[in-house]
């Protein structure tokens, strides 16, 4: 296998996980945010209802009462797994990756063949992008001091900005 096909099979496995994923998180956000509303929107008809039967109104608040922890719950999973940022996240490297593969077949079909030194500032900056992805659970890894080094995608990013 060659540089190129090396390359084109790495961008497009790459693409092909992130649209993957992307869209398994952006449905499991849109159900999460949708049940929140659901289940409080429940929970506030079961309380305004005004029926005249006891037994209704021990019933309502109980269920109510159920339905409140239910969405205090689903709330919390979203604060905790931060779905939508972790979504929009995965969508940026891919429109990335995508604008990155474009650029790699163009310059296949633009004519001279290509070399090796002609492939690396795309290489470069494939890898580039998979560390934005490698730094966002090192990040989450930090937060929750369960890591004690950044890593060297992390490390390598820090002196970057630093310069």
């Amino acid at each position: 296998m060659d540089a190129y096909e090396h390359l084109s099979t790495l961008l497009s496995t790459a693409i092909a996980e992130h649209r993957k994923r992307k869209g398994v998180l952006r449905r499991a956000a849109w159900a999460l945010h949708i049940s929140v509303m659901l289940v409080g929107a429940t929970s506030t008809v079961l309380l305004g209802l005004q029926l005249r039967s006891p037994a209704y109104l021990e019933w309502s608040r109980n269920i109510a009462l159920v339905l409140g922890a239910l969405s205090t719950f689903i709330g919390g999973l979203l604060a905790f797994w931060n779905l939508d940022i972790y979504w929009l996240k995965r969508k940026v490297i891919l429109n990335q990756l995508v604008m990155l593969n474009a650029e790699l077949q163009f310059l296949r079909v633009a004519g001279d063949p290509l070399s090796v030194e002609d492939l690396r500032p795309i290489f470069a900056r494939y890898i580039t992008l998979m560390g934005h992805h490698n730094e966002y659970w090192q990040e989450m890894l930090n937060r929750d001091g369960t890591a004690g080094s950044a890593g060297s995608v992390a490390v390598v990013a820090r002196q970057r900005d630093a310069a």
